[in-house]
């Protein structure tokens, strides 16, 4: 908790699973559960980062940076990153600073 209070942390967040997606018909992180209040695992995943990062600076001293003390890096496929960027647009990258999205060829 200390080393995320300092900024030190960053996530990987693998939704390189080509399977999943086209099953879904819709990039597996965009995919909506109706029993997390209809948000898609991607908000719940950043929500809960954002939420550990709040609660490693309340308990160890806020930091002062220029992004949030977990830093997510988003790993999707090629032929996704683009419905993923435009999610992450939207919802104004879901109140994160520094957040870093990139794909993989198949």
């Amino acid at each position: 908790m200390q080393l995320i209070a300092e900024g030190k942390v960053s996530v990987l967040i693998d939704a390189c699973d080509p399977c999943i997606g086209q099953r879904l018909g819709s990039p597996k992180l965009l995919y909506k559960f109706k029993s997390f209040e209809n948000i898609s695992l991607l908000e719940l995943y950043l929500k809960r980062l954002k939420d550990l990062g709040s609660l490693a600076q309340q308990k160890y001293g806020k930091k002062h940076f220029q992004r949030d003390p977990i830093l997510p890096i988003i790993c999707v496929n090629d032929h996704e990153i683009e419905e993923v960027e435009q999610e992450l647009i939207k919802n104004n990258y879901f109140g994160y600073s520094g957040l870093y999205c990139f794909s993989t060829v198949n």
